[in-house]
């Protein structure tokens, strides 16, 4: 999924005339899902690049004989729900495959896998040293085959990997927050199941959000960041996926006079980027 210089320069300028002011500039997006199944190698795809929001859903179905002359069926699915704004990059899917045991054409009997998967990049420009949010919902019914991944890489020059979990064991949860010093980066988050008897499906949700005191990501930061703080002040024990967590500015979980005080510092502050 390569990029252009054009398309970057085209993206930056869209990213401008739209007022996208927040911590994250925009530089492209690629939001990819991926279906096959096993039994004929059949693969759909569904991909975008774009500012919007952008929802889809595929599924495969492919039949195939069993050793008791029955039919099998081998299944993949996939389905994505990105989100972008200027403070924040969610993503929630769901990927489900189904496989069994089924004979071949050489007569042989072996095992047909489901497989589906599913991926997000997004190419982010941090103006400034910000403290953000990087989390993953919870996965359930996840299998030995399972594998995820959430990468953050410094872009340009050697390409420094700065966070990253690759696991073929996921975990259930992860809600960690890093400071990243100005510059470009590519956000890169990969789920993908193999089935190889039954079926499986995890639900499966990643955020990149800043904790920026521009809290509405206008570029400004003045009362109307106030009255979004104010409206949640008082909550405590959230985490990254809370209604009004972009108030808790340092990811403590609660949103207090801590959170009030960092504002105020930066109140009044132009192109808060």
């Amino acid at each position: 999924m390569g990029t252009t210089t054009c398309l970057r320069t085209a993206a930056y300028l869209l990213a401008a005339a739209s007022g996208c002011r927040g911590e994250f500039l925009y530089t492209v997006q690629e939001r990819t899902i991926a279906v096959s199944t096993a039994a004929d190698g059949a693969v759909e795809v569904a991909s975008a690049n774009d500012f919007a929001p952008f929802v889809a859903d595929l599924a495969l179905r492919t039949t195939f004989a069993t050793p008791d002359g029955g039919t099998g069926l081998n299944a993949a699915e996939a389905g994505i729900d990105c989100h972008l704004d200027p403070n924040r990059i969610r993503l929630i899917g769901r990927i489900f495959g189904a496989g069994g045991t089924g004979v071949f054409a050489d007569g042989t009997v072996g095992v047909i896998d489901g497989h589906a998967e599913l991926a997000l990049r997004v190419d982010v420009t941090l103006s400034g040293a910000e403290l953000v949010s990087v989390a993953s919902r919870p996965r359930p019914n996840v299998n030995p085959e399972d594998k995820f991944k959430i990468k953050i890489r410094r872009t340009g020059g050697e390409g420094t990997v700065v966070f990253q979990i690759d696991e073929t064991s996921p975990p259930t949860e992860v809600d960690t927050l890093i400071s990243l010093p100005a510059g470009d980066y590519s956000v890169e988050y990969q789920s993908e199941i193999t089935v190889l008897e039954g079926e499986a499906s995890s639900d499966i949700g990643f955020l990149f959000a800043s904790r920026s005191a521009d809290i509405n990501g206008d570029g400004l930061v003045d009362t109307n960041d106030l009255i979004k703080m104010l409206a949640s002040f008082g909550r405590s024990g959230m985490n990254s996926w809370s209604e009004g967590t972009e108030a808790d500015l340092d990811g403590n979980g609660d949103v207090d006079t801590a959170d009030l005080s960092r504002l105020l510092g930066r109140f009044g502050e132009v192109n808060a980027r």
